[in-house]
């Protein structure tokens, strides 16, 4: 026990630290705030979910309705962690090399990992919804049967926590095997609700409805799923504790990608940062795997349009812009273990802007292309609404991201995995995105298809007129604060 309590101490200490004072002080606050106000939303949610349920589909039971959609949660749930949760994972090396035990180090990380918001979030909707919906009259359970139920949905949390570390190092260690295991989970799905067999909500309904019927033995469904998750992902743990972390690996790729006085600075300034997503791993994992999210992710969106009309508008800013807004927020900062040469040659700023703000659209155009396949197959009145969306990405998203990137001043190793990594990353991040992304959410609850693509479209030619003026005014910004990102890159060091 004396060593999981040294562990936990150091933990301890390494997060007072990190926030003591300065801008770490400020972001923790920032997120505290946010955590607070989505937790206190979501249990306001859950308190009143049996009259939501009543106005959204009159005379329906909610605990039933609940009971059938528990499981497809869980899987969005899953997909939602691995998009967006930041793993509290220990920084292992200075670990290792002291007489501490791999299991317990591996079992310590295991559970400090739960340190997350979104294992706040679930049990602050679950728990108001369990106590106000299915224990309570009138449509409640007896208490033994009730705290199956909840104990069921805890561990369905606790199995998306530990699937979701699981799938990130098998990510980092076999992507080859990941992109098939997530393909396949994929097209389960959409073939399961395209075609009408609706396999999953039966499941979930046995599941929870026989729990509530008194079938305690179903407990062993979502107890096998948690011990599979935690024993998958102690396993590659432990593998990778004996893998290299990739600071070794990196010699020259054989990447081609010809230079030429003729063909023009800013070509050749776009074909030098694909090479560098070519060479380096992070980035080009990073590239990857938002390219994965939109062929997998992307068609179960479109299947559940039947669930709520804003899901089209998601979308289209989903498969359009999620490429240029997860690459572009660190523009800059890839560039950072040679950003003084790059300052050293004789390119205009104006140039490097003009350069960096076509690579962001070409993503979105290249996104759009690799959504095409599936909006043909599953939604093809979706393809207009998609086109607007874009206009939106190309002219809105990609200068604001480009915009946010001249505030790097963290220093990347673009060489290293992407497991668990979050260099460079901070709630900014996260935060600054927003004022792109919710102004077209919020037309798509107040206006109708045909005048959100109208609004869309014209707001997204208007930003694209402007393209020579937003890289001035970034060429401008960029004069101005390279001498602090190259301040800020060099500290790093």
């Amino acid at each position: 026990m004396s060593t999981y309590v040294r562990l936990l101490r150091h933990r301890w200490r390494r997060f007072r630290r990190g926030g003591a004072a300065g801008p770490a002080r400020v972001k923790r606050g920032i997120l505290a705030f946010f955590g607070v106000y989505i937790a206190g939303s979501l249990a306001a949610c859950g308190w009143v979910y049996y009259r939501l349920v009543g106005e959204v589909q009159p005379g329906t039971n909610p605990v039933a309705a609940a009971n059938g959609l528990m499981l497809s949660a869980a899987a969005a749930f899953l997909v939602i962690r691995f998009f967006t949760q930041r793993s509290t994972a220990m920084a292992l090396a200075p670990y290792l090399a002291r007489p501490v035990p791999r299991g317990k180090l591996v079992r310590f990380v295991q559970l400090s990992s739960l340190a997350s918001l979104l294992n706040v979030f679930a049990p602050a909707f679950l728990l108001p919804l369990w106590y106000r919906t299915v224990l309570h009259d009138p449509f409640g359970a007896p208490a033994p049967e009730a705290l199956a139920w909840l104990a069921a949905a805890l561990m369905l949390v606790l199995f998306t926590h530990y699937a979701n570390n699981a799938l990130r190092l098998l990510l980092a260690q076999d992507a080859r095997a990941f992109a098939w295991l997530a393909a396949t989970g994929s097209a389960l799905l959409v073939a399961d609700r395209v075609g009408g067999t609706r396999l999953l909500p039966r499941a979930s309904t046995a599941l929870f409805g026989g729990l509530l019927d008194g079938a305690f033995a179903w407990l062993a469904v979502p107890a096998g799923l948690l011990a599979a998750a935690w024993g998958a992902s102690e396993r590659l743990l432990r593998r990778s504790l004996r893998r290299d972390d990739g600071l070794a690996n990196t010699g020259a790729a054989t990447v081609p990608a010809g230079f030429s006085l003729q063909r023009g600075a800013t070509r050749n300034l776009m074909l030098l940062e694909l090479k560098l997503v070519a060479r380096n791993r992070r980035p080009f994992t990073l590239v990857g795997i938002s390219a994965l999210l939109i062929v997998t992710y992307g068609p179960l969106l479109v299947v559940g349009r039947d669930f709520f009309s804003v899901v089209d508008a998601v979308t289209g800013l989903f498969v359009t812009g999620l490429l240029a807004a997860s690459y572009g927020q660190l523009m800059f900062a890839w560039e950072s273990r040679h950003f003084d040469g790059l300052m050293a040659r004789p390119v205009s700023p104006r140039t490097r802007m003009r350069a960096k703000l076509l690579l962001l659209q070409c993503g979105c155009v290249a996104s759009l292309v690799v959504a095409l396949p599936f909006l043909v197959w599953l939604a093809p009145d979706l393809l207009l609404l998609g086109a607007g969306f874009l206009l939106y990405n190309l002219g809105i998203t990609c200068p604001f991201v480009l915009f946010f990137s001249l505030w790097n001043r963290k220093r990347l190793a673009p060489q290293r995995s992407g497991l668990f990594n979050y260099e460079g990353f901070s709630v900014q991040h996260w935060v600054g995105i927003l004022p792109v992304f919710v102004p077209p959410l919020v037309l798509a609850l107040t206006l109708d298809e045909t005048w959100l693509l109208l609004s869309v479209s014209v707001v997204g030619l208007s930003g694209m007129a402007l393209g020579p003026t937003w890289t001035r005014t970034f060429a401008r910004l960029f004069s101005r604060h390279r001498h602090a990102m190259g301040a800020g890159f060099r500290k790093s060091e």
